[in-house]
C-alpha cells in the first residue's frame, strides 16, 4: 500500500472484510476515431481534381498572355498612327 497518497491510510479504505489489496484496474479503452461526415474522395477523383486545377491555371496564363499581347499591339498601332500623322504635317 505504499502507492497510496500520504492522505490515505489502510484503515480508512472501504475494503471488504479480510481483503488487504485494491482490485485490479482495467485499462481505459482508446476512444474510437469518428468517421468523417463527408466521405473522402478516391485516388482517381483526387487526380482528376489536380488535373483540372492545372488546366485552369494554364488557361488563365494563356488568356492573360493574349490580353497583354493585344494591348501591346494596340499601343504600337496608336504610336504608329501618331507618328504618321506627325510626319504628314
Amino acid at each position: 500500500m505504499e502507492n497510496l497518497p500520504s492522505a490515505f491510510h489502510e484503515d480508512e479504505l472501504d475494503l471488504p472484510h479480510g481483503e488487504t489489496e485494491l482490485p485490479p484496474v482495467s485499462p481505459i479503452p482508446e476512444p474510437a476515431v469518428p468517421e468523417p461526415a463527408v466521405p473522402l474522395p478516391s485516388r482517381a477523383q483526387q487526380s482528376y481534381g489536380a488535373l483540372i486545377s492545372v488546366i485552369l491555371i494554364l488557361l488563365m496564363i494563356v488568356v492573360g498572355a493574349f490580353y497583354v499581347w493585344g494591348k501591346r499591339i494596340a499601343e504600337r498601332e496608336q504610336y504608329t498612327g501618331q507618328l504618321q500623322h506627325t510626319l504628314a504635317q
